[in-house]
């Protein structure tokens, strides 16, 4: 009986090493899978930023969860005056006042901004006037939107 438990084991033995270099292989190309799709999207986020900065239009990104600016292209800091990075929209309100088209005070929570913000609502060509941190002021159309992650 020893003998015939010994075939048994030696015959597992290479089925074993055959399954264990499978899943290694498995491993290594879902890695690589995973590499490209990571490479691909940083590109395509390099892509996008690039658009985006090359646009003659001021652009931000400010994230719904906190308030915070996630990204603020070349003519926004122009715009602006600052880099906003980071900050969120009560700071940078603190930093550059905002106006209605007739020059009267305009509330934050009546902003274009925080009402995509908090409704979800579009809002289009709204005329504004900016006065940023160097006090230059700036007459503006102001166009924002929720970004859904779907």
């Amino acid at each position: 009986m020893s003998k015939v438990s010994g075939s048994n084991s030696k015959a597992c033995a290479p089925v074993r090493k055959e399954k264990d270099t499978v899943q290694t292989s498995q491993r290594k190309h879902a890695e690589e899978t995973i590499t490209k799709e990571r490479e691909q999207a940083q590109l395509a986020r390099q892509r996008l930023e690039d658009v985006l900065e090359a646009m003659p239009l001021a652009v931000v990104i400010i994230e719904a969860a906190d308030g915070k600016f996630s990204f603020v292209n070349k003519r926004a800091m122009q715009l602006y005056g600052f880099d906003t990075l980071g900050l969120d929209l009560k700071e940078n309100v603190a930093k550059v006042k905002a106006k209605r088209a007739d020059g009267s005070d305009y509330p934050i929570e009546k902003m274009p901004v925080s009402r995509s913000l908090r409704l979800g609502v579009e809002v289009h060509n709204e005329e504004m006037i900016i006065e940023n941190a160097k006090g230059k002021a700036f007459p503006i159309m102001a166009s924002t939107a929720p970004l859904r992650n779907n």
